[in-house]
């Protein structure tokens, strides 16, 4: 479905701004009067759509073609709504008439979880392969996608405490940039060589395409390369090398609450089908879909906050059970002390009592954290040499991983009770480390298991050239020291030294 997130959730492509531009040909010009009824059946389709009233939002969508007949993105939303609800063929059917119509954008396409259940099949490739080519000979769709970047990037500076960001990612680095045109060049050969059955070769540019997006350290595409592997892997009779790729897959978490279902209705998965191993992974899958939220955050400015000066920003992750809003008010007076924004990332996966915790991929915590640095980076002048990261318990786990993997990222990191990974000391080694600060904060009565990780921590960013303090503290054991914001202050002195 051609969307847009904001706080409560999902939203079809609002089609208003479009009225004249190029690629909705033959869209005449509207009144006032035809504009306002358009938007108001348009709100209640959305109504429809986000409480998944899809039969009744496909017939306010059927209105809205009534209404522009020629306009591709209400042809797209009606196809979407019909896979949603099942209806393959017309779905398909409508899809045809949108790219006729004028639609181009085939990167969308292919992670749109609408259209989940027909990504695997031959005609689906094949839609997205002729869009492709299309696309390289018309430049439509980059100018579409200029479009919605615009739009969407005003709508988001609307709200600073909103659940979801609304905006499209910062712009990657030209590194960043070609290692996702590459990885979407692989994939237009893996489905290539998939609609001609030629499984093998398909496998080795789904391998190529996971390569690079381990390089990219991008989840969304880690996870979905892993799974293209899987079913090419499945295709060629490799069951046990495709379930431990689906196994991966679904750790990384890439199609949040849709991977059950899309699992079940893949044709490439189907030689899997009678295998218990494939049955237990559809289950963990659908027991994800349970209690996955989507990501939100939560930004504080500081009192003295100066639009036109770059501050630092301080990003705080919370614990296991832990939220945006408690994690804030905890951290707001040290952040406000140093004249500092503060970001509090919230996990997606929500908890028993409430709270929420974070994915146990650190790829995607790592995906979804740096995604809202972004986001904050466009709306405010962010001093980027004075970027900290810090967290405590789950949130020091996170935290210790940002620092390690991103030091040119981050200026710091400051740990309480959190687990060093023996995955963070096996990362490559950066001459950035050399400028990282450390500050590791630790009860003596905390778990062992803590104690020697962070023994560990403490000995590997030594080792590494990083400027590192241990604070431990008597008495205390899995919580935060005593007279905190004091704590806080030592520490983020030390991690802001000149």
């Amino acid at each position: 479905m051609t969307t847009r997130r904001n706080r409560f959730g999902c939203a079809l492509l609002i089609a208003t701004a479009c009225i004249g531009l190029p690629g909705f040909s033959g869209t005449a010009r509207a009144t006032t009067s035809d504009l306002r009824e358009f938007q108001h059946t348009e709100r209640q389709m959305l109504k429809d759509y986000r409480a998944g009233r899809f039969d009744k939002a496909l017939d306010t969508a059927n209105k809205l073609h009534e209404m522009r007949p020629e306009d591709p993105s209400v042809m797209y939303n009606i196809a979407c709504l019909h896979c949603l609800l099942g209806h393959k063929d017309k779905s398909y059917d409508w899809l045809e008439k949108a790219v006729q119509a004028g639609y181009r954008d085939a990167d969308h396409m292919q992670r749109d979880f609408d259209l989940r259940t027909i990504w695997g099949e031959d005609r689906f490739r094949s839609i997205v392969r002729r869009i492709r080519e299309q696309s390289a000979t018309t430049g439509v769709e980059k100018a579409e996608s200029d479009r919605s970047a615009t739009k969407e990037n005003g709508e988001a500076a609307q709200d600073e405490d909103r659940s979801k960001a609304d905006a499209p990612r910062k712009s990657a680095p030209a590194s960043d940039r070609e290692m996702i045109a590459e990885i979407e060049k692989l994939t237009d050969q893996v489905i290539h060589r998939a609609e001609r059955k030629d499984y093998r070769k398909a496998l080795e540019f789904a391998k190529q395409a996971a390569e690079l997006a381990e390089k990219l350290g991008d989840a969304r595409r880690k996870a979905l390369t892993r799974y293209n592997i899987a079913c090419m892997e499945s295709r060629l009779g490799n069951a046990d090398e495709a379930i431990r790729q689906i196994s991966e897959s679904i750790s990384l978490g890439g199609f949040r609450d849709d991977m059950a279902r899309q699992m079940e209705e893949d044709g490439d998965l189907e030689p899997l089908r009678a295998d218990a191993r494939f049955k237990e992974l559809v289950e963990k899958a659908r027991r994800l879909k349970d209690d996955r939220v989507e990501p939100a955050f939560k930004v504080v400015l500081p009192k003295r906050y100066d639009k036109d000066r770059a501050a630092p920003l301080l990003v705080v992750l919370h614990p296991w059970g832990g939220d945006m809003n408690e994690t804030a008010e905890r951290w707001k007076q040290a952040a406000d002390r140093i004249g500092a924004i503060l970001l509090v990332p919230q996990g997606t996966l929500r908890v028993a009592d409430g709270g929420y915790r974070w994915d146990e991929s650190f790829a995607k915590v790592e995906s979804q954290v740096i995604e809202a640095i972004e986001e904050i980076s466009r709306k405010h002048k962010i001093d980027e040499s004075k970027i900290i990261v810090a967290g405590f318990s789950q949130g020091g786990w996170a935290a210790f991983g940002l620092a390690r993997k991103h030091p040119t990222r981050f200026r710091g990191a400051l740990t309480i009770g959190g687990k060093f990974d023996d995955e963070f000391a096996s990362a490559s080694r950066d001459k950035a480390l050399k400028k990282l600060r450390v500050v590791i904060m630790i009860g003596e009565e905390d778990e062992q298991e803590i104690l020697e990780s962070n023994r560990a921590a403490e000995k590997h960013f030594n080792e590494v050239g990083s400027k590192v303090r241990k604070l431990s503290y008597e008495n205390l054991g899995h919580d935060f020291p005593r007279n905190l914001n004091t704590e806080l202050a030592k520490a983020l002195d030390f991690l802001l030294e000149e």
